[in-house]
């Protein structure tokens, strides 16, 4: 059922920047993601029905793009019951492609996810699998009509599962703190650790998260759309009502997650 790797001479590329795309008949979304992501290596997850489609089109695209050509994974049982079996078999024969290339562990959490292409049960799959890899999935939306379609504005990146499990355990305080200051152009770190107890590795990864984006360099932070979308919803919510679900061990595991993800930055508070 999967489709056979190509190259395995490059040796030492399996933690670079590798992109996994879902893919079904559509393709335009691929160029899209392409040009966005700039990855190293893409690999793609399809129908058997559009494998060799595929392949030619991979082989192309990694000579116009520059990027070195992974494999095409393929299944003939997309719409049977075994389907969701298939298709983590599929991601991991990637990972198993990428692991003999690379030297020593590879950081996963440099890969991307397009969940775009294929059918509702490939996005679920591919959305899963991205968490397991502590990976980011993300999705190409169609632009207006009549618009052109603009890699940095049509590619929605969805949030890590542990970046929205903080904000959903944040006191109630923090959050309306955060609230209050979502219009500004620009916020203050040092104010932020000031006024809340909000630690600097949730800030880190409420930017890796595409949240909110922090400067290091002049010491502020902005909220991107999605986070104030987001942090509307948690501050005008009974906030004392949601279920907090989160342990103090699986806390524990976040922060030491986030202190080896960032642990080059000069963030300290």
């Amino acid at each position: 059922m999967a489709g056979e790797g190509d190259n395995f001479s490059e040796v030492g590329l399996g933690q670079n920047n590798v992109m996994i795309l879902m893919m079904g008949e559509n393709h335009e979304h691929a160029i899209t993601s392409i040009q966005r992501f700039t990855p190293d290596a893409v690999h793609i997850v399809t129908s058997d029905k559009f494998e060799k489609s595929y392949k030619r089109r991979l082989n192309d695209w990694s000579k116009k793009y520059d990027f070195r050509k992974g494999t095409v994974q393929s299944l003939d049982d997309l719409f049977e019951e075994t389907a969701l079996g298939s298709l983590i078999g599929c991601v991991f024969n990637i990972g198993g492609h990428e692991f003999r290339l690379s030297e020593g562990e590879m950081n996963t959490s440099m890969w991307k996810v397009g969940i775009t292409g294929g059918t509702m049960l490939m996005a679920a799959a591919g959305t899963m699998m991205a968490s397991l890899l502590d990976a980011r999935a993300f999705y190409v939306t169609k632009p207006a009509e009549g618009k052109a379609i603009m890699p940095n504005k049509n590619i929605m990146i969805l949030p890590e599962i542990n970046t929205l499990k903080i904000l959903m355990t944040l006191n109630p305080s923090d959050v309306g703190y955060l609230a209050m200051n979502l219009g500004n152009e620009e916020n203050s770190l040092e104010e932020l650790h000031k006024n809340t107890s909000i630690a600097p590795w949730m800030m880190m990864m409420m930017d890796a998260g595409e949240i909110l984006d922090i400067d290091l360099n002049s010491g502020s932070y902005q909220f991107s759309v999605f986070g104030i979308r987001l942090l509307t919803m948690l501050a005008s919510s009974e906030q004392n009502k949601i279920i907090q679900t989160i342990t103090e061990n699986e806390l524990e595991a976040m922060k030491q997650n986030a202190d080896e993800r960032f642990e080059e930055t000069n963030y300290h508070g």
